[in-house]
């Protein structure tokens, strides 16, 4: 299974990265809006983690464009983000503040890909 994070912050991205790999995934990474799109298009992940606050776009413009796309709707998407008031207008699968703990994070990765297994 691949995991793509999207997070303009490279500490982030390593470690979670590593807590990812630690669990058998694959992981790719991207750094801006347009960079994650790309990602998704040709790793074809089997979900994506997302922090909410993008270069060249917001996690809910990131979100609509996945859906429209007939090749990439079904991606499950699992935003981070630091403000609560987002939970609801971001279209993800999944919310998660950032900083929970990374048991919470993997849990969700784990949830959301058994849902799209099944």
């Amino acid at each position: 299974m691949t995991i793509l994070i999207v997070d303009d912050d490279p500490g982030w991205i390593k470690i979670l990265s590593r807590v990812l790999t630690s669990l058998q995934y694959q992981v790719c990474a991207a750094s801006t809006w347009a960079a994650a799109m790309a990602a998704a298009k040709l790793r074809r992940p089997d979900c994506i983690l997302l922090d909410c606050s993008l270069e060249g776009g917001t996690a809910a413009g990131f979100c609509a464009a996945l859906k429209a796309d007939a090749e990439l709707e079904k991606i499950p998407v699992i935003v981070l983000s630091g403000a609560e008031e987002e939970r609801t207008s971001c279209g993800a699968d999944r919310f998660i503040l950032k900083g929970s703990h990374f048991s919470e994070i993997t849990g969700a990765v784990a949830e959301v890909l058994k849902k799209t297994e099944g």
